[in-house]
């Protein structure tokens, strides 16, 4: 690895702390630049605590009682608890222990990973990886959902894909995996629908508009001669306007979410005395069948009245909602700051929609859309940007 040591004391961080607040970042700075990450000093020591509980105590318990005959195999389940026990303490030890260092110097990215099981060290050469890959993925738990915005450095074997940057707000998301791209001098991904996209460093700051002027964007002109379906496309002066004309949520997914509160109400309301559950509890199951329903016949309604619509004008693009009170001011986004229309996943389990995106963020639209009236948007946005900011228009 080349550089010197005073080089990689200046690139060194640790980033163990930041990723409980869900933000880790590798640092771009002179080579070599080095990362550590660290196991969770608080999960150590609860998993620690939680398996002498489990393992210990009754295991104590047990031996006051005196020792159980294990040649009799009825008694060979109270092994369970100490096994059990000493696999979780295990754990906790590793995960104090655990250390993971991830350095890159320009022209090698090695891996030194440590732990209570041992350690273990490989090494890649930069032109192994396929490119700075930017994504994002929607994180569900118990009480919250959020959207982590990911770049990586993107390997074939996931296992050798390293992580560049974290965070839960899309703002700097972009220029933070441009910035990557110049610094590694690997190519940007992108996900589409079809694959990975690559862009080369160089295009990644130049507006739409540019890429269409030097042949690196197409925009399919046959495509805006069909019809568009589940649009109604209109013409406001020189905007071009496309209105959804159906909701969102369909039939089908609209009674899979009645279900969830309608079996709240019936538990509630409907289950005959004497049956599993007490009145009490039912009056509480019955009161959260009503909340839960009352929000989503809300958000159902919402969608059946109102409709989303993309205004593309020559000088910004907006997503706003069209309701029976008229048109909200939505989300807008300068034509000059466009550096990518695709149709793309926003997230891995969502469905395809057309993605406008600049620096400062990212405008969606026609998610659930049939995949020809997506290309249709996308043609259009591109049509409208070459018309009005190409060099040739």
């Amino acid at each position: 690895m080349r550089g010197n040591a005073g080089q990689s004391a200046r690139g060194r961080t640790s980033i163990g702390h930041l990723r409980r607040h869900w933000h880790a970042e590798v640092p771009i700075g002179a080579w070599p630049v080095e990362v550590t990450h660290k196991g969770s000093l608080f999960g150590g020591l609860f998993i620690l605590v939680f398996g002498t509980i489990w393992g210990g105590f009754p295991v104590f318990g047990m031996l006051q009682q005196g020792a159980p005959d294990l040649s009799r195999p009825e008694n060979w389940l109270f092994l369970l608890f100490p096994v059990f026990g000493l696999g979780i303490l295990l754990y906790g030890l590793h995960l104090l222990l655990w250390r993971k260092t991830v350095t890159l110097d320009g022209l090698f990215v090695a891996v030194g990973e440590r732990g209570l099981f041992g350690s273990r060290s490989w090494q890649e050469p930069l032109t192994a990886y396929r490119g700075v890959l930017s994504r994002s993925r929607r994180v569900q738990t118990k009480n919250s959902s959020y959207t982590l915005y990911l770049v990586e450095l993107l390997h074939g074997d996931p296992k050798r894909t390293i992580n560049l940057y974290t965070a839960r707000r899309q703002e700097g998301w972009r220029a933070k995996w441009e910035a990557y791209a110049r610094w590694l001098k690997l190519p940007a991904l992108e996900q589409g629908e079809s694959g990975v996209v690559a862009r080369d460093v160089e295009d990644l700051d130049k507006p739409v508009a540019e890429l269409i002027d030097e042949g690196k964007v197409a925009v399919d002109y046959d495509i805006l001669k069909q019809r568009a379906e589940g649009l109604a496309v209109d013409i406001e002066g020189e905007a071009v306007v496309a209105t959804r004309t159906r909701p969102q949520v369909s039939l089908l997914g609209m009674l899979l979410f009645l279900a969830f509160p309608a079996a709240f109400l019936y538990i509630g309301f409907f289950l005959g005395e004497g049956d599993a559950v007490d009145e009490m509890g039912r009056l509480v199951v019955g009161a959260m069948g009503v909340l839960f329903g009352a929000l989503i016949l809300a958000g159902l309604v919402w969608d059946r009245l109102t409709r989303r619509r993309l205004r593309i004008a020559p000088d910004r693009l907006t997503v706003t909602s069209v309701g029976p009170w008229g048109e909200g001011r939505g989300r807008s986004l300068d034509a000059g700051e466009i550096e990518g229309v695709r149709v793309a996943r926003e997230h891995e389990n969502r469905r395809p929609a057309v993605l406008i995106q600049g620096d400062r963020r990212t405008l969606a639209f026609g998610r659930g859309l049939p995949e020809g009236s997506l290309e249709f948007l996308r043609n259009a946005v591109l049509a409208k940007i070459a018309k009005h900011h190409g060099r040739r228009a």
